[in-house]
């Protein structure tokens, strides 16, 4: 069955792929901050953390809340950035399989760290927030990426239709004999693919990726909650960035399936 539509295939699992670090990695090492931040910061009288909580962030001390968004506004603003730039790269190079592979990397490379942060000092905070911005990036690089193979398969998925459909005609008219005049007229006509062959491909692409994606990060939270029950007590605390540690290999590994599996896009 994977053979039969190998590009949807593919794009499937490696959107699946990228569902699972980034549902896990955008929740516990997000919740990891706020837990290190809290135990590292203090209020403005230099006491421990009650209703807020100032830390380190560069040479200042700022609310960590605010903290938090601004890492959400830096990896963005860079990530928009460089999708951009990447993006228009792209455009110009022939294998962009392996783009998608080299980003898929990353993106495991970022969530492999994450179980070895987890004690409350100020490095692994700094080193936590390096990371999220990190992830913030190529998600949004990503995104971008996968995408460029959706307009692709739908023109492949057209022309394949039309294919089909004027061999089909052809030979119908050489079982009826019919002339070639007749049978040329009819195959120019029937050469176009019908409108509506490439958007529903279109839309299959869109709906089971999203949908994919989604069910990887639902499966990474279970196995999470699963852990967070079975494991014992000072373990469970940790289930989380475990998990996201674990992830981050098995995101390396399955990148060379979207190398292999996703089709040659033409360079302009």
């Amino acid at each position: 069955w994977w053979k039969q539509d190998t590009a949807l295939n593919t794009y499937i699992f490696g959107l699946f792929l990228v569902g699972l670090p980034f549902t896990i990695f955008g929740t516990y090492v997000v919740y990891q901050l706020q837990v290190v931040g809290y135990l590292i910061g203090t209020d403005s009288d230099g006491q421990p953390c009650v209703d807020y909580c100032l830390v380190p962030f560069g040479s200042q001390k700022l609310d960590l809340n605010s903290v938090l968004l601004y890492l959400n506004a830096l990896g963005f603003g860079l990530g928009g950035a460089l999708s951009l730039l990447i993006s228009a790269y792209a455009d110009f190079w022939k294998n962009k399989s392996v783009l998608v592979a080299l980003l898929v990397i990353c993106y495991g490379a970022v969530c492999i760290p994450v179980y070895w942060l987890k004690d409350t000092s100020l490095a692994a905070f700094n080193a936590l927030m390096a990371l999220y911005v990190v992830y913030a990036v190529v998600t949004y690089i990503i995104t971008v990426v996968f995408n460029m193979f959706i307009p692709h398969c739908m023109r492949t998925a057209g022309q394949e239709q039309s294919i089909n459909t004027s061999t089909s005609e052809q030979t119908f008219s050489e079982e009826t004999k019919t002339p070639n005049i007749e049978a040329n007229t009819l195959g120019d006509l029937t050469s176009a693919p019908p409108p509506s062959t490439p958007r529903k491909y279109g839309f299959k692409m869109s709906i089971w990726g999203t949908i994919s994606t989604a069910l990887g990060g639902i499966l990474a939270l279970v196995v999470v909650m699963i852990l967070y029950q079975t494991l014992p007590t000072a373990s469970s605390q940790s289930a989380g960035l475990l998990v996201t540690t674990v992830i981050g290999f098995i995101t390396i590994a399955g990148s060379a399936v979207t190398y292999l599996g996703l089709p040659a896009i033409p360079a302009k």
